[in-house]
């Protein structure tokens, strides 16, 4: 009965911070029977608290006719968290329709909404996000390196840190996915150098790198070809660095 309960209370409840818990109490109840009340306020709510409610619970619901009302929200961008509650609640549909419109925000020029997109598309557990997330772990690879080669820390510095950002997602995503095709995109990561110890800029990308490896030992748990992943966890269990031979212990368990 909670479902009628909550309907019945949304149609007379005008407080939006009430509307918002109603809207959440919908989607927490996992009835795909919601799914029109809930298309009907992303669309119709004039509160923005509101409406972001209502695409984070359709996200709960899991049911693939929210696709299209949650992609049409992503084109809203006078609100970002409700893009960001669309984008988030895509992955957790996982059905093939959402990755079309997750892998289309990859190039967006807001970092936030990139690493979102990533982590959604390897919530979709769907083959096809694999293709969209190595082209554009291949891209942020070519450029932190052509950075990297350019010499100064403080040149490009804040890009070179959001590229090791937007590695270390495409990386985990990728684990998540564990498809063969991820291997290149992992092995670029266990291998990444780290910068020198030179400078404040320097210790920061150094330590992001060390989480660009630390993800790609992490997702050798989850690949395909166990004879492949042996001999990485033999190496990286003799690396140099003890917090990359401990991540790599962590993996074998």
């Amino acid at each position: 009965g909670a479902f009628t309960l909550l309907v019945g209370r949304l149609e007379s409840e005008t407080a939006p911070e009430n509307r918002a818990a109603i809207l959440q109490g919908l989607g927490q109840l996992g009835d795909r029977e919601a799914t029109p009340v809930l298309t009907a306020a992303l669309a119709g709510e004039g509160d923005p608290l509101s409406r972001r409610a209502a695409a984070l619970a359709l996200g709960k619901l899991g049911d693939p006719q929210a696709v299209g009302p949650l992609t049409s929200a992503l084109a809203n961008r006078s609100d970002p968290l409700l893009r960001q509650a669309a984008i988030l609640s895509l992955g957790q549909l996982r059905h093939p329709d959402a990755v079309g419109p997750l892998a289309g925000l990859l190039g967006d020029g807001e970092i936030v909404t990139v690493v979102l997109a990533v982590r959604s598309l390897g919530e979709t557990g769907h083959p096809s996000a694999v293709e969209p997330l190595s082209t554009l772990g291949k891209r942020a690879t070519a450029e932190s390196e052509r950075l990297a080669r350019a010499g100064s820390q403080q040149r490009g510095f804040s890009r070179r840190l959001d590229l090791l950002t937007v590695r270390v997602e495409a990386t985990a995503a990728l684990g998540r996915l564990a498809d063969p095709r991820a291997w290149p995109l992992i092995e670029r990561g266990l291998t990444a150098k780290l910068p020198p110890r030179d400078s404040a800029e320097g210790l920061r990308l150094r330590e992001r790198t060390y989480e660009l490896r630390r993800t790609a030992v992490f997702a050798l748990a989850s690949m395909p070809d166990p004879n492949r992943v042996g001999r990485w966890v033999r190496a990286l269990l003799k690396d140099p660095d003890p917090r990359i031979r401990a991540e790599a212990a962590r993996a074998v368990g």
